[in-house]
């Protein structure tokens, strides 16, 4: 008897740390899993500008953020964006800054390609305010109406932003509960109201990057 339960001690005794080391091992993207992300990125904008035609500019962005995968390879979470713009004013040497502050929602899928990399599209639906300012460096006699011309910095406003974003980057996981990546990013934003540069809406292309760190 005594040897039946010594046996079935050593037994349990090697069982535990093969299930201990079983439940560690859960891949990324299984359900139950929590991550933190920050992205940050570069993006160039194009828009309609009536009658001269399409107009470019560029920006670039921050966002901490926080993923859940309520099941496996399915996430949704939040993130905070934190972006600064410079576009070419019309008609004029000029430019509009731009400074924003927003929050959104998103949803990400993951698809792992091998034990190290693995793909994890990013969707994202927010709002953002911007604050704009619009800087004069030359312009014709009697902008805006203006005698003599004003230059530097001669207008400044707030703008409401709708946008909808889609990051697609290729991550690579160097160690457990870490992984880092990047990729395109396409995104559609449109302003709701006093705009400077009286856009409706702008379509962005650009490249961003992420890193991360999850717990099960």
């Amino acid at each position: 008897m005594v040897v039946t339960l010594r046996f079935v001690a050593l037994a349990l005794a090697l069982a535990w740390p093969a299930h201990v080391y079983a439940q560690e091992e859960e891949p990324f993207g299984s359900a139950g899993q929590w991550v933190l992300t920050g992205s940050v990125g570069f993006r160039a904008t194009s828009y309609e500008r009536g009658a001269d035609g399409k107009a470019t500019g560029s920006d670039i962005w921050l966002s901490p953020g926080v993923l859940f995968f309520p099941i496996d390879g399915f996430a949704i979470g939040t993130a905070v964006l934190l972006e600064r713009s410079e576009t070419p004013a019309r008609g004029y040497d000029g430019r509009v800054k731009a400074y924003g502050l927003g929050f959104h929602v998103r949803t990400a899928h993951h698809h792992a390609l091998s034990d190290q990399v693995s793909l994890l599209p990013l969707y994202t639906l927010g709002y953002t305010k911007l604050r704009q300012e619009l800087h004069v460096d030359s312009a014709p006699v009697g902008f805006n109406g203006l005698w003599p011309p004003v230059f530097g910095l001669v207008d400044e406003d707030e703008a409401d932003v709708w946008s909808a974003t889609a990051l697609v980057p290729v991550l690579w996981h160097p160690a457990r509960h870490v992984f880092l990546g990047g990729g395109p990013t396409l995104g559609f934003t449109y302003y709701a109201a006093d705009d400077l540069l009286g856009r409706e809406y702008t379509v962005s292309f650009g490249l961003g990057t992420v890193i991360a760190g999850w717990i099960d």
